[in-house]
């Protein structure tokens, strides 16, 4: 009888989760396919970040330790999703998996030996230029490719050629343009082509991807001009991000659902030990709207309403989540034992509507947690150990865990899945370590992309601030440091500035600086505060990068900052604010923020000649702070003027 028994599939899903909308409809997709089979149980490792292949020591922005369970898992298959992803990343796993000898089949991207699910999206472009020349009349057409996504970029670029040529117009090289992926690269890409001198005279521009569409679509409007009135916008990828703009972007309908029925399709056959062709191939159309100049008329199934009613319901979903997180963080911020973090956990997942979850941690991660050791883990340590421990959890069925259950890390949740399951695993992360997983089962889009990554950052941070208290405990200087360091921060406080200030102005030789965020109230309003409070933590990070070592930085008030130096030059605080703008910049576009950090600065300065007590310093730098926050703010108000 055993042996009649049907064993079930282990199948992986690696995904991006950079985009949720692409995320939910491969993954539902996907899913939908495999339940259809009776036999599979659906692994989907995802890192919520986005690939890239700029820096060959760092190409993935984003968890690795997630991927490290690959090594781990005995799987039956593995599908590797790549939109915008990496090629570096997608072609390591890919051959991981291959030298293991587990069947594996990639969707739109390349690796050799290894079957690929393709768009061909010849017949769409072809189409598309052939509509922008006869119907638009469109004879300077500006191409933007995709570095992150080489096999649609090239057939853009072959197709984009091939059409030019059919209609006699000249290939111009420097109307070619290979660019990342973001709403804040428009003004890049658009000062590219205006130094090159072919975006004044620009009919029409075809990006790869819709999001550099609409970043580019913003640039072109903020700089006065009309779309489509002055030059007809395209992308090669339609999605409800092109249709929260206006004018509604014409693209070409990626159709996620039939590349993953094609790959699950191979998938199997792969298992079953059946041949299946290198390359298959799935066709996509192109979908005409305003942003080309096109009164496209909507059916049923496309309506422009239910698209924003769908987008608005996903506002006020993603409202509720961060309300549920923010009630989490704070409850973290009381939790002084592994079972008060075990049941806040269970308050989140419930409050955020999931019925079966897995908070997963290493057996050593929750002995150092809970201990005032130091940290003896090094890079070159496996993010997974042998035995995990499940610190907080619920089946679907309502068994409780309440931290006192091990399990083999190969069974990744210690209960068995039945035919059908999805497990969505998730990094928990925190600097440079790994603590473990969550697992959320048979939830698609359980959690909003953006809103977990403040939720996992808020866990990590508190995982790790639990760890300090271990250490407090036993140690009445460290409790003297608590006292002085602001938690979110982790700066100095003002009690940090009683005790600290007094060295600095001993000999009225000294500088003060005050921060204060720009932006914050707004960043609150329409992201909520956990946006704001990662906003405030991202100028901390930037302020402690640019001081001197010999300067002191604390938290001077909610995002107000205060800087003590030794430096006497106004030339110095000159340069810090650069320093300190540059590492907003680098931030917003590393962490692919939905909004711009900035900052004003004041400073005032105390010599011999002219002596300040660090009470009239401050007032000083606080009243040169406020001036430079007016005039930015009138020259916001002259620009809308």
């Amino acid at each position: 009888m055993e042996k009649d028994k049907k064993v079930l599939k282990k199948i992986a899903l690696i995904i991006c989760a950079s985009n949720n909308e692409r995320h939910r409809n491969i993954v539902t997709a996907v899913h939908s396919e495999l339940k259809k089979t009776g036999g599979c149980v659906l692994y989907v490792l995802t890192n919520y970040g986005v690939f890239t292949d700029q820096d060959d020591t760092d190409y993935l922005h984003g968890e690795p330790a997630n991927y490290s369970l690959l090594d781990r898992m005995e799987l039956d298959g593995c599908l590797i999703e790549s939109n915008i992803g990496s090629n570096k990343l997608v072609c390591m796993l890919a051959e991981k998996l291959k030298r293991r000898g587990v069947p594996t089949v990639t969707i739109n991207i390349d690796v050799p030996g290894i079957p690929a699910v393709h768009l061909d999206a010849r017949d769409a472009v072809y189409e598309l230029m052939e509509h922008l020349v006869e119907k638009h009349g469109c004879r300077r057409i500006n191409l933007v490719l995709n570095e992150g996504n080489k096999s649609i970029s090239d057939m853009a670029e072959t197709t984009y050629n091939e059409v030019l040529g059919t209609y006699g117009i000249p290939l111009n090289e420097k109307r070619i343009l290979s660019s990342l992926v973001g709403i804040q690269i428009g003004r890049q890409i658009y000062d590219i082509y205006d130094r090159r001198g072919v975006m004044k005279d620009c009919d029409a521009v075809i990006c790869v991807h819709d999001v550099c569409a609409i970043g580019l679509i913003m640039e072109i409007e903020s700089r006065g001009m009309k779309v489509p009135r002055d030059v007809r916008i395209c992308s090669l990828n339609h999605s409800s991000n092109s249709m929260a703009f206006r004018p509604d972007i014409t693209g070409i309908d990626r159709m996620d659902s039939a590349a993953a029925r094609k790959a699950c399709d191979l998938l199997i056959k792969l298992i079953n030990g059946e041949s299946v062709p290198a390359v298959t191939f799935y066709k996509s159309r192109p979908i005409y709207r305003r942003s080309c100049g096109c009164e496209y008329q909507l059916s049923y199934e496309d309506d422009t309403a239910g698209v924003y009613q769908n987008i608005i319901y996903n506002k006020v979903e993603a409202a509720s989540q961060i309300s549920s997180t923010m009630r989490f963080s704070d409850m973290l911020e009381t939790v002084e034992t592994i079972g008060q973090l075990s049941g806040s956990i269970d308050r989140m997942m419930s409050g955020l509507g999931i019925s079966g979850y897995y908070c997963c941690f290493n057996e050593s991660d929750i002995d150092y947690i809970m201990s005032d050791k130091a940290d003896t883990k090094t890079s070159s340590d496996p993010p997974y150990e042998d035995v995990m421990r499940v610190i907080a959890g619920r089946t679907q069925g309502g068994t409780v865990f309440a931290g006192d259950t091990d399990f083999p890390a190969e069974d990744i949740v210690p209960v068995k899945p039945g035919a059908g399951d999805m497990l969505i695993i998730y990094p928990v992360h925190y600097k440079n370590r790994d603590f473990g997983y969550m697992v959320i089962q048979n939830d698609y889009t359980p959690i909003n992309v953006y809103n977990y990554r403040i939720c996992h950052d808020s866990l990590g941070s508190n995982i790790a601030n639990l760890h300090r208290q271990m250490i407090l405990r036993s140690n009445v200087k460290a409790l003297e440091e608590l006292h002085m360091r602001d938690q979110m921060t982790n700066l100095h406080n003002r009690h940090g500035l009683v005790k600290f200030a007094p060295q600095f102005a001993a000999d009225n030789l000294y500088s003060v600086g005050l921060i204060d965020m720009d932006g914050l109230k707004l960043i609150n309003d329409t992201y909520g505060h956990l946006a704001g409070n990662n906003a405030i933590c991202n100028l901390a990070n930037a302020i402690t990068e640019a001081a001197g070592k010999e300067d002191f930085v604390a938290r001077y008030g909610g995002d107000e900052f205060l800087i003590l130096s030794k430096e006497s030059e106004g030339s110095y605080w000159i340069g810090l604010e650069n320093a300190i703008n540059e590492r907003l910049k680098a931030a917003v576009c590393k962490q692919k923020l939905p909004y711009a950090l900035g900052m004003s600065l004041g400073f005032a300065i105390s010599t011999p000649q002219n002596p300040l007590t660090l009470d009239a310093a401050i007032e000083e730098a606080d009243r040169e702070m406020y001036v430079e926050k007016n005039r930015k703010k009138g020259k916001t108000e002259n620009k809308t003027e």
